[in-house]
């Protein structure tokens, strides 16, 4: 008597966990297999670490929505590319970064880059300033005009070259760590710490100045 060949695919193929529960390796899998509500949970997932850098970097909020939706497109376009040896947020990121950084280079070439505005504060998102810079303040005066330097910074943020500013976002913004960062911008971990460095240097000195500048001779 024959037996009944079980076709099935086993059930440990693909765990059942909730989709907000699961492991971004577990949705990418799914991803792959033409699942797209699985990609859209890793979308969601992301979507606002990515625009929170595409933004910093790019000083306007269309631009970073437009690069926030290429990020994702290339994403899915691209995912068979992905070896599992880093993390998924990391590949996301990188791919953000170099979109950013190529429309950066485009705004150049077109002398269309955009002057910082007064609505930077409410578009970037910046709901607080690094230490670095609060720390800066060192006298009462300056602790009461704190939003005052917040716009000097961001403003100083604005001027950093491409070089230095997304290493900068990357490292003292977004704590991601010296390793993540040189995976995201693929330069060595070595590079990391001199760009931030320089960076730092460039931005307290710009503040300094800005600060100075603003002081009554006595």
């Amino acid at each position: 008597m024959n037996r009944e060949t079980n076709t099935h695919t086993p059930a440990e193929a693909f765990p059942l966990v909730p989709m907000e529960q699961a492991a971004d390796e577990l949705l990418i899998k799914r991803s792959l297999k033409g699942d797209y509500e699985a990609f859209n949970h890793l979308t969601r997932r992301y979507m606002n670490a990515v625009f929170s850098i595409a933004v910093r970097m790019l000083r306007h909020r269309e631009d970073a929505e437009d690069v926030v939706q290429q990020t994702f497109l290339a994403a899915l376009e691209n995912l068979h590319q992905f070896r599992f040896e880093a993390a998924f947020s990391t590949w996301l990121i990188r791919i953000a970064t170099n979109k950013c950084l190529k429309l950066i280079k485009k705004r150049k070439k077109a002398s269309e880059v955009k002057s910082l505005n007064e609505d930077t504060e409410e578009s970037w998102e910046m709901n607080s300033l690094p230490d670095a810079v609060s720390a800066m303040a060192q006298s009462p005066e300056e602790l009461v005009h704190n939003s005052e330097i917040r716009v000097m910074w961001q403003k100083a943020l604005s001027q950093l070259s491409e070089t230095y500013r997304p290493v900068y976002i990357l490292r003292d913004i977004q704590g991601f760590s010296t390793a993540e960062t040189a995976e995201m911008l693929q330069v060595s971990e070595s590079n990391v710490k001199i760009r931030l460095m320089r960076a730092r240097l460039t931005l307290q000195k710009k503040i300094s100045q800005a600060l100075n500048k603003g002081k009554t001779p006595p």
